[in-house]
């Protein structure tokens, strides 16, 4: 019950929460790979308190839903366990390729940043 007691603190330390969410930021925002593709949103200081952690709003798809929708159109279901994922698409009739396989060749939804207009 300790340790679970410390992971919580620890997880609700929003403070600790925004420094990692900037280092996140300047990481993803500095890569040559993900630069101009993925956006992590910023922590905004004057907004986070004990029990609140502020970030920037950007507008746009959420990362979850492209990815779920991704997921689906593969008719893998976001839900289910990858080991089961695996195993139906092993053992499905009529199926020569891997769900990983077929990404390779298709066209994976842009996550370019949102252009100012400024």
């Amino acid at each position: 019950i300790r340790r679970l007691r410390q992971q919580s603190e620890r997880e609700v330390d929003y403070a600790q929460e925004a420094q990692h969410l900037r280092t996140l930021h300047e990481a993803i925002a500095s890569s040559p790979e993900f630069g101009d593709r993925v956006v992590v949103p910023a922590p905004v200081e004057e907004l986070t308190r004990d029990r609140v952690l502020g970030m920037e709003y950007l507008p746009g798809p959420r990362l979850d839903d492209l990815l779920r929708e991704r997921l689906n159109a593969l008719g893998v279901d976001p839900g289910q366990s990858p080991v089961q994922t695996v195993t139906d698409s092993l053992t499905s009739e009529g199926s020569s390729k891997h769900a990983c396989e077929d990404t390779a060749d298709s066209e994976v939804p842009s996550l370019r940043r949102p252009v100012s207009s400024a």
